[in-house]
Formats: structure tokens, sequence, C-alpha cells
């Protein structure tokens, strides 16, 4: 799901951001960040880094503050898909590191790792994960399961946070595309089914879960938050997000 927004965009070397007293804001919207298929290819890993200004709804105007990198325009377009809780406007600094993992060589084809951590709203690590030189490799046979390309970031359903809901869920993706809460309470599938119904995936040949952690933590929410760990394939989610404080 893409949401379009205007955004400036300064492409010059900045100073870094000073964060305004109100503190850092909640991330409440946002796509899932992709590791650009030509990147991969490439073996091309990178860091960008980005300064932020607000509006108090979206990133209003963004600068790149570090050296330029073929993954800049990917980092760029991800924050613009960005939505905050409601707040008075600030700047603050995010990173994004995108970095290329080496499969071993039991295990050809087949992605074990994370596929990103998001720290919202300060760090952002994309993986993409390759196959290594080995001398007696074969093909891989052929993965069989869901395949979820462009897709938004699960958030914590608002009801649920304020009534501290937490726990695991899983929806179930059948081979017509049809979506059902396989377990989880309620206040938490229903909104996930919903979120799911947005994603760009194909259907499975057999049934398989969509799985999804929830957490409430504690700390400071002028830290902003929540932190976001989405598992390979985008199949699997841990969302962490602070308790209601307020805002």
């Amino acid at each position: 799901m893409r949401l379009g927004t205007t955004v400036a965009v300064l492409l010059m070397v900045a100073g870094p951001a000073a964060t305004g007293r109100a503190g850092l804001p909640i991330v409440v919207a946002a796509d899932v960040p992709m590791y650009p298929r030509e990147a991969i290819d490439a073996r091309t890993s990178a860091t960008v880094r980005l300064s932020v200004s607000t509006d108090g709804q979206k990133a209003a105007s963004v600068r790149v503050t570090g050296t330029l990198s073929p993954l800049t325009t990917s980092a760029l377009d991800n924050i613009k898909t960005w939505r905050f809780a409601s707040h008075e406007p600030v700047s603050f600094d995010v990173t994004y590191r995108y970095a290329i993992l080496t499969r071993g060589c039991e295990a050809p084809g087949r992605d074990t790792h994370a596929a990103a951590t998001l720290q919202f709203p300060t760090t952002v690590d994309v993986f993409a994960e390759v196959d290594g030189e080995c001398p007696s490799k074969t093909a891989p046979p052929p993965k069989f399961g869901i395949y979820i390309t462009p897709a938004s970031v699960p958030f914590y359903p608002a009801s649920a946070r304020e009534q501290g809901v937490e726990g695991d869920v899983s929806v179930n993706v059948s081979q017509k595309g049809e979506l059902t809460i396989a377990d989880g309470p309620d206040e938490l599938a229903a909104p996930m089914v919903v979120a799911i119904r947005a994603w760009q995936f194909s259907p499975p040949p057999f049934p398989e879960p969509v799985r999804f952690t929830f957490k409430l933590v504690d700390g400071n929410c002028a830290a902003g938050g929540p932190t976001v760990s989405i598992g390979p394939g985008l199949t699997w989610f841990e969302i962490a997000s602070p308790r209601v404080c307020g805002r």
C-alpha cells in the first residue's frame, strides 16, 4: 500500500538535526522497506543517513546528511510513507542500513534471517540473503508457500494497546487468497486481517499462516516507537509498542 504525499527532499550534505523538546514522534503507518532486486544482484550494501522535519503528522522535508549511494532513493521513497501520531513539529535523524548476508552452504536459496528491523523513528535495518560460493552446491528445490511483495508495516491496534492486550496471532492465507483467523485474541487478530488485505501477495498452494507477536513495553514515550521485526519472506512480525502514555 503506497500513501501518496508531497515531501520536499533536499539532496545535500547537512549537519545532524536537532530533536525538538517534544521528543521523537511515534510512527503509526509505514510501508515495509524493501531491498531493491538490482542492489541485491550487485551485492550493494549501504548506510543512508537522513534528517527529517515533520509537520506534526508526516515528513514535511527530508535531507540527505550522508554520502549518496544507489540505495538512497529506496530510503527516501520509504520514509515518504511514514505517518506519525499527532505531535508538535519536530526534526530528527534517521539511519537506514542495508546489508547483504551470505547463506551457508547447508541451506542454499533459503532465507533464515530477519528481512528488516525497524526501530521507529530513528533506525531501519534492511537485510537480503544471497548464496555463498559452494563447490558442490546444487540448485535448491522450488520453494512453495505464500509470496508477499509490497506490504504495509503492521502496527499495534490502538484499542488493543489501550486495553493492554498482548499475545500471538496467526492469520491463515488459503490457496484462493482467503484470510481466516487461526489463533489469537480478536482485538489483535481482526485488524491484522484488514491489514493483510491491502498487501500484494501470491496465495500459497496450501494454507499458510502469517504470524504476529504483539508486546507492550515500558519506557519513555518521548523516545518514539514502536519497534517492529520482520521475518524472512514477510510471514512473521514482532511488534513492540510503548504503553499508552497520553499521546
